[in-house]
């Protein structure tokens, strides 16, 4: 069971320094409180309720849109609470190549931190992605 929260704001279009076409830019946020937060099939938060909030803005600026966002929730590892809490972060970058029915390219990545974890543990890592698709 899960119950969520979401706010979107979508902002006034504002017209480009360089050229005539509108900027879309958007704010979202949400918040959710879980039973369980489990990732890859595993819980990580101890079979125990989960909360979790994420932000994001995107801005489509013609043919390059970009995405920042944050997530985070409670975890529990049972590692000496050493690691308490994720926080994800993600950056993409989303366009054509080749005009309107030319190729669509998405890249991005993820960071995901976990303060408070000795750096030992190496719980911190990143993934890079690439995503292409015809148009």
């Amino acid at each position: 069971m899960a119950a969520v929260i979401t706010v979107v704001s979508e902002a006034n279009p504002a017209e480009s320094i360089t050229d005539s076409k509108s900027l879309a830019e958007s704010f979202t946020a949400d918040m959710a409180l879980t039973n369980d937060y489990v990732f890859r099939g595993i819980s990580q938060s101890d079979a125990k309720p989960a909360i979790q909030a994420s932000i994001g803005y995107s801005r489509d600026m013609g043919p390059v849109a970009v995405s920042l966002g944050a997530w985070g929730c409670n975890v529990e590892f049972n590692d000496g609470d050493k690691a308490s809490v994720e926080l994800d972060y993600t950056l993409d970058f989303c366009g054509t190549v080749g005009g309107e029915d030319g190729l669509g390219l998405s890249v991005g990545g993820i960071y995901y931190t976990y303060p408070g974890a000795a750096n030992s543990l190496n719980f911190d890592f990143s993934r890079r992605m690439l995503a292409r698709h015809m148009m």
